[in-house]
């Protein structure tokens, strides 16, 4: 999922200076490293937080990269970690305030996009591999924003999913063809999709209807996962 586009992508000081000199020095690319980046880079995705280009985290990088090359054997993900944690803003360095800073922030459609698909990559087991070409749908219809009491839930997390964009061969209706039908007509649609948390909708919403209300709980519902998987605490 990283650097797989211009709204989602590591700082290259990220490989510059870490990754690149130790996957190099250890003779391996290391997926818990890999993991962790990961990790931080989701759970800082739309929260305007420091990035890697700042030398609060590229001086410890180098430090860090400079001890591994003395030191083949050095525990550098230990170091790397507290590091992360160190400079993690105040606003998402908990659970309680990481739940608080996701429901107050408006997040723009490429960041819930990917957002999802982290989500998603965790969900699913390791032999299945998640497409990046799936479409942002939106549960509740934009074309019946006016309807709703709080319109800012539009574009909230809690009332978008992963679709197919396309129909597919064996009759699966994808995102271009749905259009803004009704909760109650598009749960064939969402029953057919390859991504787990879009059929898991059914799941958890066994009402033919989609409301504010559960936006709201879906909203908080994908939060509380995305904290949990994007957690890096020691």
């Amino acid at each position: 999922l990283l650097n797989d586009s211009k709204a989602n992508y590591l700082n290259w000081e990220a490989y510059k200076f870490c990754q690149l000199p130790i996957f190099y020095v250890i003779g391996n690319v290391d997926r818990e490293l890999t993991k962790l980046f990961g990790c931080w880079h989701f759970r800082n995705m739309g929260m305007k937080c420091r990035t890697f280009n700042s030398i609060t985290y590229y001086s410890d990088f180098i430090r860090i990269s400079n001890l591994v090359i003395e030191n083949h054997n050095y525990d550098y993900m230990s170091e790397l970690r507290r590091c992360l944690i160190k400079n993690q803003h105040l606003s998402i360095s908990n659970t309680e305030d990481y739940m608080k800073t996701f429901h107050n922030t408006s997040f723009k459609p490429k960041a819930s996009k990917y957002m999802l698909l982290y989500l998603e990559t965790y969900l699913n087991t390791d032999i299945h591999t998640v497409p990046l070409n799936y479409t942002l749908e939106h549960i509740y219809p934009q074309k019946y924003i006016q309807d709703l009491n709080d319109q800012n839930l539009m574009n909230r997390i809690g009332n978008l999913t992963l679709l197919e964009g396309t129909n597919s061969e064996n009759g699966h209706s994808g995102n271009m063809s749905i259009g803004a039908h009704s909760y109650k007509n598009k749960k064939k649609s969402y029953r057919g999709s390859n991504s787990y948390i879009t059929r898991q909708i059914l799941v958890d919403q066994t009402e033919d209807k989609f409301d504010e209300e559960d936006i709201k709980t879906r909203t908080h519902s994908i939060a509380k996962l995305l904290e949990e998987h994007t957690r890096y605490s020691l």
